[in-house]
């Protein structure tokens, strides 16, 4: 049976609406095109073939009108699939065949999709048939692998306005060739007459009488397939995929975004990468390019830390790791330490360490940890820190780096503003720590959060693992330059009032010093808040305004916490003054919600019952605390604050 559109009503026993997982990836700070290049990369990295030591190669392909064949897109896409996209909530007046993009993605040295692709049913670490065009919220990868969230797919169909994929791939398994294709609309929508509801996903496939969707195995139409939208697949083991109109894609744009987001695995000679009709990005050519494409003015731009001198900065790192040098590790027992001292470091080591880093060169620090899993015992681990303070550098430059994947927002030399400005990158390449730190990565594999489910179903106190990662690099700073982690003038901040300058008085309570008073603005009256927020020495407490109560339809309501101490220069939150996701220091009793996420000096949760309560304590008693509180209903409110 020739391979077409299968549209699977609704279920009874099914919960129906809108698809959320890819409002995980309306990240502000990253375009949709920046999304896609980071989960199209990342999958094949993970997907390597066994016993391949050559580099994975990606290709994008960027194909416009009169360069892919639209006679046979119109055999894929028929009319009804618009219609039913229309009925979804799509405008479907766009679509115009003539004038469309398509974006191929193309992998190598990479084994395709693994497992059964004839029962649904079967899960398992190899089962990335299932993962990938039958799940959502879960893949197959496990371990070290870069990205387990199981959602990035999700962007394959942001990014394509008709909300379709296609692929083919060969399996390394059985060397089959098989092709398939899935849509995926924003929700489930009525269709037809008697307006039966049908499932925001679709199926290109043979189906069959059972309601299983089984790709097609017809070679004459992969053959016609693969040569309508100019794949190279031939008979080697990968993935092709086709998202038909796409929205259009700046080839230069697109470059400059693969080296910032894959400078490390391609200088690694781990991969290489081809967009459209520019040189293929290789360990060879990528400073060439990048000279080239990405100069320091463009890289500032991206907001990326990868300038030239970082590049040779993590050239330098990578040429220590092929010769086989071991960075000095210190004692395990750094992780208890609010301050590095000496006596962790080796003694041989010590005074050659300090010096290096007197004289501006590079620091290796290998650091210990130990996770813990709630099935088995404790497991050592480590990462490494690579550190540097040239003279006349004129910003923090950093990155945080599992394996060959980037976390982009974690950076923490750029929050301890009392530190020297510095280079640093914090490395994980143990397979152990690796597969740890992917359960505390957020959908987006752009943070970590300490909180995350699957590392609370998995390990025993994961948020102190996660801030040990996360603040060694800046520790090995501060102790380097005989920093302070707290600075003293906050010990005594609660008991001084802000000094006046000399020559002038003190203010008369509740005036503005040195402000013109231009006549009377009215008084614009303040809305209640549904919150009362009380910061009680080592507690944070957050209650219902009994003045002003919750309603059932104003359920749920998301509220961002923030904290800090308030310090008399000015400063405000550093992450050396506590990091709210270490459970063990900060507990956390409540009811009536639903926490999100917790993550340095941010507590996010959701509102779920009118009568709801929140304690947060861990904090220092001797230090001035506040905490402010925003909350999202039906439209924006005020923030709420209390110190």
């Amino acid at each position: 049976m020739a391979a077409a559109w299968d549209y699977p009503e609704t279920a009874p026993m099914r919960v129906q609406g809108r698809g959320l997982a890819e409002d995980n990836f309306a990240q502000e700070t990253k375009t949709p095109l920046s999304i896609l290049i980071r989960e199209a990369i990342q999958n094949p990295l993970d997907a390597r073939r066994e016993g391949n030591d050559d580099p994975v190669f990606v290709r994008f392909g960027v194909y416009g009108p009169g360069e892919f064949d639209s006679d046979y897109l119109r055999t894929l896409l028929p009319e009804e699939y618009f219609s039913r996209l229309g009925a979804s909530g799509a405008n479907i007046n766009e679509f115009d065949f003539d004038d469309c993009n398509v974006l191929v993605m193309e992998d190598f040295g990479t084994t395709g999709l693994l497992g059964s692709y004839t029962d649904p049913n079967v899960d398992g670490d190899t089962e990335n048939w299932n993962a990938f065009w039958l799940r959502e919220g879960e893949g197959a990868k496990t371990g070290g692998s870069n990205g387990r969230a199981g959602q990035g797919k999700i962007t394959y169909y942001r990014v394509g306005h008709a909300r379709a994929i296609f692929g083919i791939t060969v399996r390394s398994s059985d060397n089959l060739k098989i092709m398939m294709g899935r849509s995926s609309f924003r929700r489930v929508y009525p269709y037809g007459p008697d307006n039966k509801k049908y499932e925001r996903d679709a199926f290109w496939c043979e189906p069959e009488e059972t309601g299983i969707p089984l790709p097609s195995t017809d070679v004459s139409q992969m053959d016609s397939f693969c040569k309508a939208f100019n794949l190279n697949r031939g008979d080697e083991p990968g993935l092709s995929l086709v998202i038909p109109f796409a929205e259009k894609i700046d080839i230069e744009d697109a470059l400059r975004t693969v080296i910032a987001e894959f400078y490390y695995p391609i200088a690694r000679g781990r991969l290489k990468v081809e967009v459209a009709m520019l040189p293929i990005i290789t360990r060879e050519n990528v400073d060439e390019l990048a000279d080239e494409f990405f100069p320091d003015e463009k890289v500032h731009q991206y907001s990326s830390s990868f300038t030239k001198d970082y590049r040779k900065f993590i050239q330098e790192v990578i040429a220590d790791e092929e010769a086989g040098v071991v960075p000095v590790k210190v004692a395990v027992n750094w992780r208890n330490k609010t301050n590095l001292i000496d006596e962790i470091f080796p003694e041989e080591s010590l005074e050659a360490v300090k010096q290096s880093f007197e004289k501006g060169e590079r620091i290796s620090v290998r650091f210990p940890v130990f996770v813990r899993p709630k099935a088995g015992d404790q497991i050592e681990t480590w990462f490494d820190v690579h550190l540097q303070v040239p003279e006349e550098l004129s910003e923090v430059h950093e990155a945080y780096l599992r394996r060959d994947l980037l976390i982009d927002k974690e950076r923490h030399l750029k929050k301890a503003t009392h530190l020297p400005r510095a280079r640093g990158v914090t490395l994980i390449e143990d397979k152990a720590l690796s597969a740890f730190l992917a359960d505390a990565e957020e959908p987006t594999h752009l943070m970590w959060n300490g909180s995350r489910p699957r590392l609370a179903e998995d390990y025993k106190n994961p948020g102190a693992v996660v801030s040990n990662v996360r603040l060694a690099l800046p520790k090995l700073l501060t102790w380097l330059s005989g920093a302070s982690l707290k600075r003293d003038t906050k010990a005594l901040a609660k008991y001084f009032t802000k000094p006046i300058e000399a020559g002038r008085k003190a203010p008369t309570p509740g005036k503005d010093p040195g402000k013109k008073v231009e006549g009377e603005k009215p008084i614009i009256p303040s809305t209640p808040k549904p919150f009362k927020l009380d910061t009680e020495g080592v507690k944070i407490k957050i209650r219902p305004n009994p003045g002003h109560p919750l309603k059932p339809e104003q359920l749920p309501i998301r509220c961002e916490l923030s904290m800090e101490y308030k310090d008399v220069d000015g400063k405000g939150y550093d992450p050396f003054d506590f990091d709210i996701s270490d459970t063990d220091t900060h507990t956390v009793t409540s009811t009536g919600i639903t926490e999100l996420s917790r993550n340095l000096n941010e507590y996010i949760f959701n509102v779920t019952d009118a009568s709801f309560e929140v304690d947060i304590d861990g904090f220092d008693e001797n230090m001035r605390l506040h905490a402010s509180l925003d909350y999202e209903e039906e439209r924006d409110e005020a923030t709420v604050d209390n110190e």
